[in-house]
């Protein structure tokens, strides 16, 4: 802005960026018996810690998996029953429940409606029950399968175009448009990649080994590997970086199957592509619980504790035998951790609730 002779200038703004958080503790044991060898011993019980690590790797993926597809899975849905009454039974209520009032999300009411779409006309949401998957709405004009989707539901791109879940059928495997369209509107909207820029970043694709399959017969990236040669990721059968999106094969994203989604017509898989900031990790080392307590003596005095991770966000803890023969050891991991998605509504661009992924819909087996 101009300066005008003898003033300062202005002073910014800040976009609103909106989450929260709240540590709990995450863990699981395992027992060890110890047996009377001394070799036998060392070798059991590297096994069982090495087992251990990979349930708490394991729990803390799916628990970041779970938290961004309900974010940005949120407010895209489809009527499963025709006009009966102002009870719309939908296929999810998933991001239906809230409604941004004065920069706070509040429970959907009469007072506080959700503006949405119902086969593209305008309607709102006063009411929700999950157990039954029925919004109540304003009016009660809709057919089934009729596109429900909220006034800030996230991207989700659907392969073919589809504009439900329910349109989807089993001919609609995966291939490179989709994720050129999801990897476009992220650039669009300003979405900063893995190195914090919001042009010319990677940005990254969490995708399923079936997906992955789909995706590496398609002509275009067999051209991509003419090109370069069968070298790099290409080469151990990984897609690795390519148009600016960095695929991550990721097993734990599983499928919307059928028989849990009995009005779908094949099963879908959901790939997730993301920015930064589009997850956030908060957590407490156990040693610094430890030291806030004041116990330090005693809370590891039969204990031995120490970080699995650079940052201690997974502590490692082992527990001394309390049996009669001093045999049997207690392995345990514990996380003190929450994480979060941060709403968007007020900051990048257009009315989405989430804006730093896009999730990508496609038919593939069970």
């Amino acid at each position: 802005a101009t300066i005008a002779p003898g003033f300062e200038p202005g002073f910014a703004t800040r976009s609103l960026e909106q989450f929260s958080y709240q540590l709990k503790s995450l863990g699981k044991s395992l027992k060890t018996e110890l047996p009377p060898s001394f070799f036998a011993q060392g070798n059991l019980f590297m096994d069982d810690v090495e087992k251990l690590a990979l349930h708490a790797a394991n729990t803390m993926s799916n628990v970041c998996r779970d938290r961004v597809i309900k974010a940005y899975g949120g407010g895209t849905t489809y009527a499963t029953t025709g006009t009966t009454s102002t009870s719309l039974v939908v296929e999810d209520t998933n991001g239906f429940e809230t409604v941004l009032v004065n920069g706070v999300y509040v429970p959907v009411s009469v007072t506080n409606p959700l503006p949405i779409t119902i086969g593209g006309t305008a309607n709102n949401v006063t009411a929700v029950n999950a157990a039954t998957k029925t919004l109540t709405v304003t009016s009660a004009t809709w057919s089934q399968y009729d596109a429900v989707v909220s006034n800030d539901a996230p991207r989700v791109i659907r392969q073919g175009s589809r504009a439900t879940d329910r349109l989807i059928v089993s001919g609609d495997t995966a291939t490179f448009a989709p994720f050129k369209s999801a990897k476009t509107w992220l650039a669009r909207h300003n979405v900063p990649g893995i190195n914090g820029r919001s042009e010319g970043d990677i940005h990254v694709c969490f995708i399923s080994p079936d997906t992955k399959e789909q995706l590496w017969g398609i002509t275009e990236f067999h051209d991509a590997i003419n090109a370069v040669g069968l070298t790099g990721p290409f080469a151990s059968f990984a897609l690795g970086d390519y148009a600016g999106i960095r695929f991550v094969e990721n097993s734990e994203y599983t499928a919307k199957l059928v028989a849990d989604h009995s009005t779908q017509q094949t099963n879908i898989h959901q790939s997730f592509m993301f920015g930064m900031g589009s997850l956030i990790e908060a957590y407490a080392p156990e040693e610094d619980i430890i030291a806030a307590a004041g116990a330090r003596e005693v809370a590891t005095s039969q204990h031995y504790k120490r970080a699995m991770d650079p940052q201690g966000v997974i502590t490692y803890v082992a527990r001394s035998p309390q049996d009669a023969l001093g045999r049997t050891l207690v392995h345990s991991w514990v996380s003190n951790v929450d994480y979060c998605v941060p709403t968007d509504s007020l900051s990048l661009k257009g009315p989405a609730r989430y804006k730093r992924g896009v999730l990508i819909h496609t038919a593939g087996p069970a």
